[in-house]
């Protein structure tokens, strides 16, 4: 949904003026599918600790397999989605960066 040419940003009015009907379909799907709703969340949340790497295009991580720590800012694609949310959400909303102390044990954690 954050990608400027998703299907809910091409809608008249763009994402925001259709959250209500999102969450409502998003509601719905996760309703009649919870199995594979929480399979999926359990799938996904385990590649954060698994001991071999998983391929995956947006890999985080350092060519020596460890992850990285610093700060990142925002992608600039769709920067106005970003601009829309900061507006109605959080205008504290920032870029991923590591936290302290657990960058350091993340950074310190490689692949066998």
């Amino acid at each position: 949904m954050w990608a400027p040419g998703a299907s809910l940003n091409r809608l008249p009015g763009g994402a925001f003026a259709h959250n209500a009907q999102a969450r409502d379909f998003a509601e719905r799907a996760v309703l009649a599918q919870p199995l594979d709703y929480l399979r999926d969340v359990v799938k996904d949340t385990s590649l954060a600790s698994t001991w071999e790497p998983v391929a995956h295009p947006r890999r985080v991580g350092t060519p020596d397999g460890s992850f990285a720590r610093g700060s990142w800012p925002v992608p600039m694609e769709g920067q106005s989605l970003v601009v829309k949310a900061r507006t109605g959400y959080d205008p504290d909303i920032r870029g991923p960066a590591s936290v302290e102390p657990f960058g350091i044990v993340l950074a310190a954690h490689r692949y066998p």
